[in-house]
């Protein structure tokens, strides 16, 4: 379901899926030797992972459990299951690597959770359907692509709360930022949206 590559770049982790029922996993995999070296047990359904730029903590998103797996990378330990919205869907780190936001899909909202003390704080209502998250390079604002309304919403990481929602494609799905944080691109199946982010 998704990838993420260690910033030293000696290890890409891979979320993988079971049967139904049963817990999913996080895959650590050696870039050197293309070998499976770890397998550390998650939550139900894992469709996203991230890991903070120190390279110490993996996060993963597990949509059918409603909660976020914090993983010691050094040990391949779980040392928490994070509840929070319904269906999580995606994960953005903040560059300084102090906050985790999550696409909830299911309840329409983003959680932040603290990589300090591995806890959720408050749901910030966002708008149907949030499948998508970036974060700007100076860690000052969060995009979430908002799938139910056709919309980018930003997000203040200092205050949490909400700017005026962006209309861009139908349905969006797919974010990414310029290097230096000044065009958003949005997109979905058939088009792409830029956004300028210096007037939100």
């Amino acid at each position: 379901y998704s990838m993420a590559v260690a910033p030293d770049g000696k290890t890409l982790y891979v979320t993988t899926d079971t049967p139904p029922g049963r817990d999913g996993f996080l895959a650590s995999v050696s870039l050197a030797t293309h070998t499976v070296s770890r397998r550390t047990r998650v939550g139900l359904d894992p469709v996203s992972v991230a890991v903070t730029p120190n390279g110490r903590t993996g996060y993963v998103a597990n949509v059918a459990s409603n909660t976020v797996t914090a993983i010691n990378l050094a040990t391949g330990t779980a040392v928490k299951s994070i509840k929070v919205g319904k269906a999580p869907v995606t994960l953005a780190i903040t560059p300084d690597g102090k906050t985790v936001y999550v696409a909830d899909f299911g309840t329409d909202t983003v959680t932040p959770i603290s990589t300090a003390t591995n806890t959720a704080g408050k749901a910030i209502q966002v708008g149907l359907a949030p499948n998508n998250l970036v974060i700007t390079p100076d860690g000052k604002t969060v995009y979430a692509s908002i799938g139910g309304a056709s919309t980018v919403t930003p997000i203040s990481t200092a205050t949490g709360t909400v700017g005026k929602a962006i209309k861009v494609v139908a349905h969006p799905t797919m974010l990414v930022l310029s290097h230096d944080g000044k065009a958003l691109y949005v997109a979905n199946s058939s088009a792409v949206t830029p956004v300028s982010t210096a007037t939100n």
